[in-house]
């Protein structure tokens, strides 16, 4: 079962098909399949279009079917996108801006619809704070606006909504707390986990798709990540 999301349903007695609810919960598993085929056999170029366009159609469903579900989906979305991007760059090549780091904002800023369907509650108290960063956002970007193109303040203005947009999607959810807790809660055990075992490994051992990300003069002489000269770096992080 994909970390992070609860079980809130068990199998149906004598059945033993799985609940309409839990089917739910198999759709971050189906697309980390789906990216880990792709990864396989080496078709990086025409995963850096597929893997945000369904990461968003997979969140679409899980936002209508399963709140909890698509709260843990957005947080392993932010947790391994990156990584996909390095794998991805290294089949490929080196792309800047990447299409896949887009894929997590995507996927958080679908969280807004619920600023479409719960338009009434903004007149409740406890979203007072949204309704203060969002008057601020506006008013920033309309001040921008007279400076900047819509193109050039896209991604600040991207930064900055969909922080509040999820916020917003959270505390209008609270009537599924525990559910939402259990899934924040375990997707930032698992993914803590994970990513601490990836940090170790690379310590000790140089990831080949890091040379794509920090220029081929740093792999040289470096059989780990500790042995990166700083100064070799030249693009990627």
């Amino acid at each position: 079962m994909y970390p992070g999301l609860r079980h809130t349903e068990s199998l149906q007695r004598g059945t033993g098909f799985v609940s309409k609810t839990q089917r739910y919960h198999l759709v971050p598993v189906g697309f980390a399949v789906f990216t880990v085929i792709f990864l396989v056999v080496g078709a990086g170029g025409p995963l850096r279009i597929l893997y945000p366009t369904v990461s968003v159609l997979a969140g679409l469903l899980l936002f209508t079917k399963n709140k909890p579900a698509y709260v843990g989906f957005v947080i392993w979305m932010w947790l391994l996108s990156a990584f996909v991007r390095r794998l991805v760059d290294q089949q490929a090549g080196f792309q800047e801006p990447s299409p896949i780091l887009l894929a997590p904002y995507l996927v958080t800023a679908i969280s807004g619809l619920a600023v479409v369907t719960r338009l009434r509650s903004f007149g409740l108290a406890r979203n007072i704070p949204f309704v203060l960063s969002l008057s601020a956002i506006l008013y920033g970007t309309a001040v921008g606006i007279t400076k900047f193109s819509l193109i050039q303040m896209l991604p600040a203005i991207i930064n900055w909504l969909v922080p509040v947009l999820f916020a917003f999607l959270l505390v209008e959810s609270h009537h599924q707390y525990a559910e939402i807790r259990h899934s924040i809660t375990m997707s930032f055990l698992y993914g803590t986990m994970l990513m601490g075992a990836y940090a170790v490994y690379q310590f000790f051992i140089f990831p080949p798709w890091k040379c794509t990300a920090l220029g081929s003069a740093v792999c040289i002489n470096a059989s780990r990540l500790a042995d990166v000269d700083p100064d070799l770096v030249t693009n990627g992080n």
